[in-house]
This record gives C-alpha cells, sequence and structure tokens, in this order.
C-alpha cells in the first residue's frame, strides 16, 4: 500500500511539473512576444542561425546603426528584417537581389558588377547639388537609398552605393571624402581585392567619356588627376595592373585615324595610348560624319584618350 502510495504521489507531482512549465511558457510568450518570433525562426527556418543577442528590447545592436549598415546586419544575421523601416526593407530587398545577381563570381568579378549595375541605374542628381536645397531631399540623394532604390543621387550616394552592393558579398570597401581640382568635395572608394587595394570612381565613370576610367585605380593616379584625401587615413593603392587596360598603343597618327575611325564606327568608343599629342581629331570627325567627346590622361610618360560618340 505505501509503495503504491508513493508511485501516486509522484505521478501527481510529475503532472503539476508539467503543468507548471506549460504555464510558464505561455506566460513567458504572452510578455515577451519576441521571443515567440525567435522560437518560430528555429523551429521553421533550420538553416538560419539566428543570434539571440539581438532579440533585446532596447535594440542596442541596431539603433546607433545608419542605414546601409542596418541592411549589411539584417543580411549577416541571416535575413533578420525585424529591426527595419519600410524603407530600409525596400533597400535590403534590392541589396539582396544583387548579391543573388553575382552568387559565385570572384571579387573583382563582383566589384565590377557593382560598379556597371550603378552606372547603369543611376542618375547623377543636379538638383540635389544644388545648395538652397532642403536638408532631407539632400540626405535621400546621398545615401545609398538614393541611389540603389530611387535611382538618382550625387557623388556621396554613389559610393555609398557602391560600398554596400560590396560590402553585402564580402568585399572590404571603404568609404572615401577627398577634393577634386574641378572645386569642392567628392566622395569615391576604395576596395580590397586579392590582398591588393583599389581605388574606384563610379560617379565619374557614369559621367565621362571612359566608364572604366576610375575603375581599379592606384593612388598614383588618382594623385595625377588631382585628387586629395587623407591618404594615411586609408589602405594604400600601389598595383596598376587594371588602369587604363582598355587602352591600344598605336606609333603614328595613321594608325590612330584608322583605329579610331574604324572603333567610333562600330562601338561608338575608341580608347588610345600614345607617347605623342593626336592632331587629327578634325579628319576623324570628317571622316565619321558626327561629333565626339574626348578626354586626355597623361601617365608615365603616356597620354591615354578616351573618345566617344
Amino acid at each position: 500500500m505505501k509503495k503504491y502510495v508513493t508511485e501516486k504521489f509522484c505521478d501527481v507531482m510529475s503532472y503539476l511539473t508539467v503543468a507548471l512549465g506549460v504555464i510558464l511558457i505561455a506566460l513567458v510568450v504572452m510578455n515577451y512576444p519576441k521571443i515567440t518570433s525567435l522560437l518560430d525562426r528555429t523551429l521553421f527556418n533550420q538553416n538560419k542561425a539566428v543570434s539571440s543577442s539581438i532579440i533585446v528590447d532596447d535594440n542596442t545592436e541596431w539603433k546607433n546603426l545608419d542605414e546601409s549598415e542596418r541592411v549589411l546586419k539584417a543580411i549577416e544575421m541571416g535575413g533578420i528584417t525585424d529591426y527595419l523601416n519600410s524603407r530600409e526593407i525596400e533597400l535590403y530587398n534590392e541589396t539582396v537581389r544583387f548579391m543573388n545577381s553575382v552568387k559565385g563570381k570572384s571579387d573583382y568579378e563582383v566589384c565590377l558588377a557593382a560598379h556597371d549595375w550603378i552606372c547603369d541605374n543611376v542618375t547623377y542628381d543636379d538638383d540635389a547639388a544644388k545648395e538652397d536645397n532642403d536638408l532631407s531631399y539632400v540626405y535621400d540623394s546621398t545615401s545609398s537609398y538614393g541611389g540603389v532604390v530611387e535611382g538618382y543621387t550625387i557623388c556621396g550616394g554613389y559610393a555609398e552605393s557602391y560600398q554596400l552592393l560590396t560590402k553585402c558579398c564580402g568585399i572590404e570597401t571603404y568609404y572615401v571624402v577627398g577634393k577634386v581640382p574641378e572645386g569642392g568635395y567628392h566622395a569615391w572608394n576604395i576596395s580590397r581585392i586579392n590582398d591588393q587595394y583599389y581605388a574606384i570612381d563610379c560617379t565619374y565613370d557614369d559621367n565621362g567619356t571612359d566608364r572604366y576610367k576610375y575603375f581599379m585605380v592606384s593612388d598614383e593616379f588618382m594623385k595625377n588627376v588631382g585628387r586629395e584625401w587623407s591618404y594615411e587615413e586609408f589602405p594604400a593603392c600601389t598595383d596598376k595592373q587594371y588602369e587604363f587596360a582598355r587602352y591600344t598603343e598605336f606609333s603614328s597618327q595613321n594608325e590612330v585615324f584608322d583605329y579610331v575611325v574604324g572603333s567610333l564606327n562600330n562601338a561608338g568608343t575608341a580608347f588610345v595610348k600614345t607617347d605623342f599629342e593626336i592632331d587629327c581629331f578634325d579628319d576623324i570627325c570628317e571622316s565619321v560624319d558626327a561629333g565626339f567627346a574626348y578626354s586626355k590622361t597623361n601617365m608615365d610618360g603616356f597620354n591615354y584618350y578616351a573618345i566617344k560618340l
């Protein structure tokens, strides 16, 4: 009889323990809905690594981040968008779409894709560059949201958009602010590719005669075209392997004339490297029967001409 009572007592205690546990879980879920969200992700999204450190009421890990940093953190945490506002979710979605488009590509190819995506989809916002604009409008046009989502921005937005699109793919990228010879401040980027650092300026490439003139260039190149920045604050860009890679070297005016006329007629652009000044532009213009623009850069004793109809 004693044994029977003892067994029944244990059974009752077991039931009470289970019941008490259920009640406690219900109370926790009712008072802390974010835990429910965490449990849902754990049960139904086993492939995503969820850090419980960000599931906190005061949101300490998120509240001091800027727009791009919040999007990057959401991606880093496996797609958690709980703390993104509607605007940031738009930016997040476009960023993830770009990430998916470059899966399996090398770091160089990702940087090239980000550069080309920006040049294809972003337009320089001349209105935002005016000093009499209100601050909210100017902010949009200097942010990654202005570039990636709205498609209108100025140099700051170009640089922030490029930084977001490359960093989300794991590429070390910096946002640089300096001065240009035309006057005023300007923003561009530095990215790390295969243990080397290179400067990239999507703004100038999107608005010049050579779309890749400022893609993967050295500090020496940037200084040569008149850029000034706090060199000591950023990694040094010393490698020149990608500079002027599309330019063909010629040794005579006749060779230049034949190449440029053929290239403009076929592709609308021509890239020429010479150790002399080209003096046949009038003849080229007459031959192609169209006007064109060109830019010239002098580096290491050579002239690099980018010519575009």
